[in-house]
């Protein structure tokens, strides 16, 4: 039931019911710490996420800290990198680039160990906005997120070659370089581009 009820709040996520999904992750946490507590760490991953979604970015990065202490002793490999850069996107979204760029590094090393190269190359997606963020090394931010654009396209994930696609684009920008920046804008944003991205690409063009 737990579990039902633990999933049932990942859609809510998905679905952009914060409050729901909270409401269903709490209830599936009081379970779940008298009956599986290997699964706190999972539950408490989620929470970070939708916490991200909201803008609470302190209390998602105290939720993660917990679950990637607890993921060793569970041996949940899988879970753990994807812990690792959730913690990487929190530390992105509240504008702690040098925590960002070393979570995303570790998870993306976790994913490769896996074998996982899908996972492993959204964590290097993650590792490059932080890298432009920081205004450091952008001719190489700009030739490594234009050749991540490709590999994320072959991988069928369109959001986030998209986005890979346009750090290239603001990296070439940011040096001058306009016409190689328009060969990464796309005329118009993909179907299930995030509301993220269409924006950026916006952002990009002005």
């Amino acid at each position: 039931v737990a579990k039902a009820v633990h999933g049932r709040g990942s859609c809510q996520l998905l679905a952009g019911n914060i409050p729901a999904a909270l409401r269903d992750f709490d209830n599936a946490r009081s379970v779940y710490q008298s009956h599986a507590d290997g699964m706190l760490a999972v539950v408490a991953v989620e929470r970070a996420r939708a916490l991200l979604a909201a803008g609470l970015h302190s209390d998602a990065a105290t939720e993660l800290d917990f679950a990637l202490k607890e993921f060793p002793r569970i041996r949940m490999d899988q879970e753990h990198a994807e812990a690792q850069l959730t913690r990487a996107q929190v530390a992105l979204a509240a504008g702690d680039l040098t925590t960002a760029k070393t979570w995303a590094s570790r998870a993306e090393s976790r994913f490769r160990r896996r074998g996982n190269e899908t996972w492993a190359a959204v964590a290097a997606a993650t590792r490059l906005r932080a890298d432009f963020k920081s205004h450091q090394r952008l001719g190489a931010v700009a030739t490594q997120a234009a050749a991540l654009e490709a590999r994320l396209a072959s991988m069928g994930l369109d959001n986030d070659a998209e986005a890979a696609g346009l750090v290239a684009a603001r990296a070439y920008i940011a040096g001058g370089r306009t016409d190689e920046a328009r060969q990464h804008i796309r005329q118009r944003s993909g179907s299930r581009s995030l509301l993220e991205t269409r924006l950026m690409r916006r952002l990009a063009l002005a």
